[in-house]
């Protein structure tokens, strides 16, 4: 068994409520925070907060609260540098923050939020688990008033929300790892790596899987529409694109990486290391088929995309890529290691007469391809 968990319910459990509710609890909390702001633009306490300042006195971070707040809530705060400086002298809070306004702008990290809070709230719905009765009114008032005290606290509530987001990344996550590489998986791989898998109980939490056949009762699993599987899928797309949002003032205090390349290339060392211990002699002659079949391709220092047509002969149980025809289980002896890795995956499988169409995308280390 490849991944051990994914074989008992109660692990399955605890990834819906702790992993992708404690998500799903920052992304309302940090909605709940801006929508307060929003609201209560005009109270002299909410300007306080995104000034940056603490009572009579200034912090050392104001400028990087208020940077923080403009960045990622898109909230600017009008003539809060000169109240700053005034509080600085004496004077009190109350009367030198009188003369700013906060100005509201569109921010691009609550639009992506309110998206993945969307789609974390269907997972967890599509999963049947019950979720706790907890009033994130209550959390987020909570948050306003700390940050009262300690605007700095606003630094504390991102670090949880990215580090919860990571949390569920492939890379990271067993369970979303599983639910990428069975995407689009041979019936024979999915038996030899996950061969313990009890599929009556993944339907109980709305991993539903539909078979293709492609030739001689040769399956092929992948997602049903809709089903938790698929969602999860779209889940770990946005948060990947969530993390390739640039902001210098969170970097500065906040992990954030581009997670996507980060998988990439580690997943990438695990296939080269698969293609060794599973003896795959001669792969380059296949995996440069598909490039020079390729109806798009883009390469980086560390991996080339192929997106390429493959058509698979029901009677003959044949691929062809290109003019090329190998046997099938010849092929998918070849892309098994990417397959297994979440490096590959299939779009637009359609069944046409004897044949099945459908184009494949894969990530490959480029020293695995002959350009000649």
């Amino acid at each position: 068994m490849l991944i051990p968990n994914i074989s008992h319910s109660e692990k399955w459990k605890q990834f819906f409520r702790r992993d992708i509710g404690r998500a799903l609890g920052y992304c309302e909390r940090i909605v709940g925070l801006y929508n307060k702001l929003a609201m209560s633009s005009s109270d002299i306490k909410t300007r306080k907060i995104v000034a940056g300042v603490i009572g009579k006195d200034t912090i050392g971070h104001w400028r990087d609260v208020q940077e923080i707040f403009k960045d990622f809530f898109g909230v600017s705060c009008l003539q809060c540098s000169e109240a700053v400086k005034n509080i600085a002298k004496g004077i009190p809070c109350e009367i030198a923050l009188q003369k700013t306004s906060l100005s509201f702008d569109a921010s691009t990290y609550i639009k992506e939020l309110e998206v993945l809070m969307l789609i974390l709230a269907e997972v967890y719905r599509g999963s049947g688990i019950a979720r706790p009765d907890i009033d994130v009114s209550v959390i987020v008032e909570k948050d306003y008033n700390t940050l009262l005290n300690n605007p700095l606290h606003i630094i504390r509530v991102l670090k949880g929300l990215y580090t919860s987001l990571r949390m569920l990344l492939p890379l990271y996550n067993e369970f979303t790892y599983f639910l990428l590489i069975t995407r689009n998986i041979d019936e024979e791989v999915f038996e030899k790596y996950f061969n313990n898998v009890d599929m009556e109980m993944l339907n109980r939490f709305g991993v539903r899987y539909r078979r293709i056949e492609l030739c001689n009762k040769t399956l092929i699993f992948t997602h049903d529409r809709n089903s938790v599987g698929e969602k999860v899928l779209l889940l770990v797309s946005n948060i990947y694109r969530f993390f390739k949002l640039r902001s210098h003032i969170l970097k500065k205090f906040i992990r954030i990486e581009n997670e996507k390349e980060k998988f990439l290339e580690n997943m990438l060392n695990t296939a080269n290391n698969l293609l060794k211990d599973l003896e795959i002699k001669n792969n380059q002659f296949i995996y440069s088929l598909m490039f020079r079949n390729a109806r798009r391709r883009f390469a980086r220092a560390k991996y080339i995309y192929i997106s390429t047509h493959v058509r698979i002969d029901r009677e003959n149980c044949k691929t062809r890529i290109g003019s090329v025809e190998i046997p099938y289980k010849d092929f998918i002896k070849y892309v098994e290691p990417y397959m297994i890795t979440g490096l590959l995956h299939l779009d637009n499988i359609m069944s046409k007469n004897n044949y099945v169409e459908m184009v494949l995308n894969v990530y490959i280390d480029p020293r695995n391809i002959s350009y000649r």
